[in-house]
Parts: C-alpha cells; sequence; structure tokens
C-alpha cells in the first residue's frame, strides 16, 4: 500500500527507498512512505532555511517574547524543521542560556528565566501536537498567542524565548536592554542555523 501510494503521488525515488524495505514490517514501510514524502514537499516548498535565515536575522532589540519579527522568524524556521531538528535547536537554546548564566548565578531572573526554558523543553517533548506553526501566526506577539502547552510548537517557541530572556539578563552587566535582547536572541537564532 505504501508503495501504491508512492507511485501515485509520482515520488520516483520514493519508490526505490521502499523497494529497499520489503523484507522490514510494514510499519517500516510507513516511516519511508513519511520521510519520502516530506523530502517531496520540502523540495518544491521549503525555503532554504540556513541561506535565506542566515540573511534575514531581525534586529529587534525588544523582548524576543513581545517581538513580531522574531515570532515570524522562528515560524519560518519551525516550518522548515523537522520535529526532532526543532527539539534539538530547543534542547541546545537551553544549553546555551544554562552555560551564559553561569547556572547558580545571584541573577534571580536570569535563573527564573533558565528554569522555565528548561521545563518548556520537557514540555515540547511529550506535546501531542504541532499546530502552532503550522500556518503563520495570525498574532503580533507570544502574549497574544494562546497558552497551549500541548502543542509542541508553542512549547518551542517559549522555551527560546525563554532561553533568550535569561541570556539578556545575564548580559545587562555588560550592556543594555535592548543590545541584550538583540544580542541573546540572535545568538540562540545563529546556533539554531547551523544545528
Amino acid at each position: 500500500h505504501a508503495r501504491r501510494f508512492a507511485a501515485i503521488l509520482a515520488i520516483d525515488y520514493a519508490t526505490e527507498t521502499l523497494a529497499e524495505l520489503a523484507e522490514l514490517h510494514a510499519v517500516e514501510h510507513l516511516m519511508g512512505l513519511e520521510h519520502a514524502v516530506v523530502s517531496w514537499m520540502r523540495a518544491t516548498t521549503e525555503p532554504a532555511r540556513d541561506r535565506d535565515l542566515a540573511k534575514e536575522l531581525p534586529d529587534d532589540r525588544g523582548s524576543a517574547g513581545v517581538s513580531t519579527e522574531w515570532l515570524l522568524w522562528w515560524w519560518r524556521f519551525a516550518w522548515s524543521s523537522t520535529r526532532t531538528e526543532l527539539r534539538e535547536v530547543v534542547e541546545a537554546a537551553v544549553a546555551l542560556a544554562r552555560t551564559e548564566c553561569r547556572y547558580g548565578t545571584k541573577n534571580e531572573l536570569a535563573r527564573e528565566a533558565c528554569d522555565e526554558a528548561a521545563r518548556l523543553a520537557d514540555r515540547m517533548r511529550v506535546a501531542t501536537r504541532a499546530d502552532l506553526f503550522a500556518a503563520p501566526p495570525r498574532t503580533r506577539s507570544l502574549a497574544e498567542l494562546p497558552r497551549d502547552e500541548l502543542d509542541a510548537h508553542y512549547c518551542a517557541y517559549t522555551a527560546v524565548t525563554h532561553a533568550a530572556h535569561a541570556i539578556a539578563a545575564a548580559l545587562r552587566d555588560e550592556m543594555d536592554a535592548g543590545d541584550a535582547n538583540l544580542h541573546a536572541m540572535q545568538w540562540i537564532a545563529k546556533l539554531a542555523l547551523v544545528r
């Protein structure tokens, strides 16, 4: 059935890939088909993530959680990523925040933001849906998004914004709030693009 569906969609290499799985369990056929279909869809619709997104890092100096520019940037990133890739980026952002905040610091705001980022990263792992970034966001900021911790996209975005808040809070000893916000979110975005 998977091979027939691949043929109907005219996914040339998918049929070959699935033929190689002929001796495996039917679930492996379905996983192969899913991979082929996603690859096929991306070939015609996926933006060149690394090149295009790297050229267009927002320069919004506001807090990441209330930035329309950053919300749209992360939508584009999430749209062009698999859930596994997105989870890896979120985990890397949390790890970066913990390192930069020198976890255990006396900066209470940074510590609380790190803890919330880690909590949301954990929620993302068990979230049952990934709907928030399935279409362009219709809101202007995180504050306007409906809180939904069963949505992996919501948890991912709120985790990276909390990680950015933590880094910005730690950087405020060295620079003003706007520069700290901008530096923190761009740092996490660059980290995301190299994962």
